[in-house]
């Protein structure tokens, strides 16, 4: 690899020379985003960063925690404002395709099915924010919905 990137080698030297607390910093940031901006490749940072953890300065159970945190702030932000702006942007009609019909379908989904929705919606990579986000709009309870993409961060993060 040193071949291909000389470079690189060198950039991770120095950065180690600091500890790996920014890489655990990287990390969390780097799964925040992804929900906040949910093209960003989020999990790629996962993979950099458990690389590092072969290494003496980068323990693997403290970017296993920093994902989880990073992950569940990012998404409790997207269910928050899905919750308190969600059902104002649906009726701006400037997204064509979601209608009061669908609103009420989602929300009887997420009465009946919320919980599995929100386990599980972790290992749907590209609409993760999706799902989150119309559980705020279901008006699921936060305590509840917290408790569900835990476990879901805790799952896809240890994998």
């Amino acid at each position: 690899m040193s071949e291909i990137f000389p470079d690189l080698q060198h950039w991770v030297d120095i950065l180690m020379s600091y500890g790996g607390w920014w890489v655990y910093l990287m990390v969390a940031g780097a799964m925040f985003i992804e929900y906040v901006f949910p093209i960003f490749p989020g999990d790629v940072a996962i993979f950099a960063a458990g690389f590092l953890s072969g290494g003496p300065h980068v323990s693997l159970i403290i970017v296993l925690f920093s994902a989880y945190v990073g992950s569940a702030i990012g998404l409790s932000v997207v269910f928050l404002v899905g919750r308190k702006y969600g059902r104002r942007i649906l009726k701006s009609e400037k997204i064509w395709f979601l209608n009061s019909k669908l609103l009420y379908r989602t929300e009887i989904w997420y009465k009946k099915y919320g919980k599995r929705i929100l386990i599980f919606s972790k290992f749907l990579p590209g609409i993760r924010f999706a799902l989150v986000f119309f559980a705020g709009i279901a008006e699921m309870p936060f305590k509840k919905a917290f408790i569900y993409i835990s476990i879901s961060c805790l799952i896809w993060n240890s994998m």
